[in-house]
């Protein structure tokens, strides 16, 4: 259970900072996503 609620902190971090990342790169193609 803790590791279950680890990993689900860690991949929603990744994505979110992946996402502020490519932002923050090309706004227009942001957009489009």
């Amino acid at each position: 259970m803790g590791w279950a609620l680890a990993d689900l902190l860690l991949v929603s971090g990744v994505a979110t900072a992946t996402t502020l990342a490519w932002h923050r790169v090309s706004p227009p193609a942001a957009r489009l996503l």
